[in-house]
């Protein structure tokens, strides 16, 4: 059967989108890679921001479930919204699009003695620990093989890349003199799911 010209039409459409988001995502990297801006000016609630960033994944992600772990609030009283609202929605995109359906992630916010810690966990199988710093790496594909016999026993689920939404979350990051590193969340117990886990630390 030929393909209807509305469907045509719409996936030439899809594409372009998809294209000038990942031109803009080049340009605003290749920025804070050779700039090293420092964004950090105003004032920010951490739990009103990713408030809003929950809500629009749990519409756009109807069939994982999305835990949240909030204090009443959290001040950052020089950051920025803009740097810090892209990385964190890049950062929960990739937990729920590496997480089975039916399954979860989890997002916590901590305060620690000079700043906050945000936990970004979700449920799928996890990374090899000789890749959990090039999973920050622009267009960074994980090879299916390394990984099945890296994490032996975990389910299979899709396989794909992590683009340039992790590697733009980490200099946007930095930008506002925070840090990000992913490790491998290894719970105890039977019946419990492993996962990667994202852990943001951002100074006051």
């Amino acid at each position: 059967h030929g393909v209807k010209p509305e469907e045509s039409l719409l996936r030439l459409k899809y594409e372009s989108l998809t294209m000038r988001h990942l031109v803009e995502d080049a340009l605003t990297l290749a920025w804070l890679t050779n700039e090293e801006p420092q964004l950090n000016r105003e004032s920010l609630d951490l739990v009103e921001l990713l408030g809003l960033i929950v809500d629009d994944a749990r519409y756009e992600y109807p069939d994982r479930i999305i835990h949240t772990d909030f204090p009443s609030e959290a001040t950052l009283p020089l950051s920025s919204h803009r740097a810090l609202g892209q990385a964190f929605e890049n950062i929960i995109r990739n937990a729920l699009k590496h997480s089975p359906s039916g399954c979860a992630v989890y997002i916590s916010i901590h305060q620690q003695t000079q700043g906050y810690e945000i936990r970004v966990r979700d449920e799928g199988p996890g990374v090899p620990e000789s890749y959990l710093e090039d999973i920050f790496k622009p267009f960074f594909r994980l090879d299916k093989s390394d990984q099945e016999s890296a994490l032996a026993g975990i389910p299979e689920k899709s396989h794909g890349g992590y683009g340039l939404g992790l590697a733009l979350a980490q200099r946007q990051i930095l930008a506002v003199k925070g840090s990000v590193c992913a490790r491998n969340f290894l719970p105890e117990g039977v019946g419990k799911r492993m996962g990667l886990m994202m852990i943001i630390s951002l100074p006051f």
